[in-house]
């Protein structure tokens, strides 16, 4: 009987897990990587900026950093765990970069394309 309801206890907390994080999935619900949805701007070069919007536009304040046009608009997609493609509004892949956390410094600071970011707050 006691197994029985360590059993029952721990179903209750996976199924109460498994609903949290369906809950925060339907939140950002996106071609973006949630934590990525946000303005952050360069701890080298305070000027330059990125911008991710949960609807996946991408914007910066040095197009010229990534190579691409600023007449043009550029949407977000997540292609892999890691990975970023910058498209036009046509869907041509335009750039394509690798991001990732420093979750073991701070959540808020990002490396995108070999470039640290601190999250605007």
């Amino acid at each position: 009987m006691k197994t029985a309801k360590k059993f029952l206890g721990l179903m209750v907390i996976a199924v109460a897990a498994l609903c949290a994080v369906a809950c925060e999935a339907s939140k950002c619900a996106t071609s973006v990587d949630c934590a990525l949805v946000g303005e952050w701007e360069s701890i080298n070069d305070k000027s330059m900026t990125i911008k991710f919007e949960a609807n996946g536009k991408f914007t910066t304040s040095s197009l010229e950093a990534f190579g691409l046009s600023s007449e043009i608009e550029y949407y977000a997609k997540i292609v892999d765990a890691g990975h970023v493609t910058l498209c036009d509004r046509d869907g041509n892949i335009k750039f394509t970069a690798r991001y990732f956390f420093f979750f073991f410094e701070d959540i808020n600071k990002l490396n995108f394309n070999g470039i640290a970011y601190e999250k605007k707050i």
